[in-house]
């Protein structure tokens, strides 16, 4: 697992949305960050997934409710 892996993966599935709609490939590169820098290396999927949820709880406001599906399918994917 690299942050490049991560980006990719966050861009891949797109929890927002954004990328669909146009935004840039950058688009989640601070989420991407923040995430590799809590990550535990013993972490399994269900507690990233939790992970990913807050982080992009608090960067995008709250606006969304993600399907834990979706967060689990990212998380298997970064881990």
């Amino acid at each position: 697992m690299t942050l490049r892996s991560i980006r990719k993966a966050l861009v891949k599935h797109d929890l927002e949305g954004l990328v669909k709609l146009g935004a840039p490939k950058d688009e989640y590169n601070q989420e991407s960050k923040i995430i590799w820098d809590s990550i535990d290396p013993d972490m399994k999927a269900p507690a990233l997934a939790e992970l990913i949820r807050d982080v992009f709880h608090k960067q995008f406001s709250g606006l969304n409710i993600y399907d834990y599906s979706a967060l689990m399918a990212l998380a298997t994917d970064i881990l």
